[in-house]
């Protein structure tokens, strides 16, 4: 498939207009990745959006007893690193080839310079919960560049008193 209809067909890309959605098709390389090989590593800092052109990757992740575990696959069309192309985080998981694999390739800093020249194009992304909830936390001054905001999530008081420990 072609770069242009691949990224059309990417939920993030989905929204941009022709003009906008080629300007991001002109960023993007194609890579290829053999077998066994790790297209991104969990806790790695990322640049780079995958969005797989064919074969497949499975994704898992460590937790924090060491155990891996598979989280999810990745199929023609799925990307991987939304979350690193926006705001620059580290990888939340490994993704590992299962088969020979082609990937088109968007590297942060080349979307972020594509961002400053084309303002309209942010507004156009359709960017998924998490990482909207992600740009919207709260920064404290006391924070320092770097330093990640814990999301807060509210929840109804009675989940609170249901998972106390005492028998009501």
């Amino acid at each position: 498939m072609d770069t242009l209809t691949r990224l059309k067909n990417v939920p993030l890309f989905a929204s941009l207009t022709p003009d906008n959605l080629t300007r991001v098709a002109e960023l993007a390389t194609r890579r290829s990745y053999p077998k066994g090989s790790f297209l991104c590593r969990q806790n790695e800092r990322g640049e780079t959006l995958y969005v797989i052109d064919s074969g497949e990757a499975i994704l898992h992740q460590t937790d924090l007893r060491g155990v891996e575990r598979p989280t999810g696959y990745l199929r023609e069309g799925d990307s991987v690193g939304e979350d690193t192309l926006l705001l620059g985080d580290a990888y939340g998981s490994y993704a590992q080839a299962t088969t020979d694999v082609e990937a088109l390739c968007i590297r942060k800093q080349d979307f972020d310079r594509l961002l400053e020249e084309h303002p309209q194009i942010p507004r156009q992304l359709t960017v998924s919960r998490l990482v909207k909830e992600r740009l919207h936390a709260p920064t404290f001054p006391w924070q320092g560049e770097d330093e990640p905001s814990l999301l807060l999530r509210k929840r109804h008081w009675f989940v609170f008193v249901r998972a106390l420990p005492v028998p009501l």
